[in-house]
């Protein structure tokens, strides 16, 4: 089985909330956060150097010690060229059921 793969990349060259970190075993990731234009919503990408490093990653990052928003506000504005894989969300809601239980009826 083939490991590569091709997919349209979006691209960026701006300011971002970024930094890189190294843990104690020396192992490097980074995270970068992109805000997402007219909205308050923010996308963490934390990066790891290392594939087989994903699993420690993981469980530093969800320990009791450690505090994902902590690494967060160490980020600092930096200047880079983003490449990421395009990709959509899409969500549906229940607004049916949410409206008709504030009174408001659909046939």
């Amino acid at each position: 089985m083939d490991k590569n793969s091709t997919v349209d990349m979006m691209f960026q060259r701006s300011t971002q909330d970024y930094a890189k970190f190294f843990d104690e075993d020396g192992q490097t990731f980074e995270m970068l956060k992109l805000g997402y234009t007219q909205s308050d919503t923010k996308l963490v990408f934390v990066i790891p150097y290392n594939t087989s490093f994903l699993p420690t990653l993981f469980n530093h990052l969800t320990s009791k010690g450690t505090k994902i928003s902590q690494l967060i506000e160490r980020l600092e504005p930096t200047e880079l060229d983003i490449y990421i894989p395009k990709f959509k969300v899409e969500s549906e809601v229940p607004i049916k059921s949410a409206l008709q239980q504030v009174s408001i009826a659909f046939d």
